[in-house]
């Protein structure tokens, strides 16, 4: 049973990332500039994206004190704030 509840955990942070990722996306590819300009924001987003996933999947799966589950739940929002 508590590798169904680990698994399903991956799965929810998976979707949850994967979705955000999407529409940054498509709102990018959406935007009137320049080509180049669009790659380098797709690939920025995806680095943003790769970054979340291992906030996310640290503070729920992770072994750490509250402290550091409190500072991760705060970097994950300062990142999803102010880099999308």
């Amino acid at each position: 049973m508590e590798v169904l509840k680990k698994e399903s955990g991956s799965g929810l942070l998976a979707g949850i990332v994967g979705i955000l990722l999407l529409g940054e996306i498509i709102a990018v590819l959406g935007m009137p500039i320049d080509d180049a300009v669009k790659l380098g924001k797709v690939i920025f987003d995806i680095g943003v994206a790769g970054a979340l996933w291992v906030f996310l999947q640290e503070l729920f799966e992770g072994n750490g004190s509250d402290v550091y589950r409190a500072a991760l739940a705060i970097a994950t929002a300062v990142l999803i704030a102010f880099a999308w």
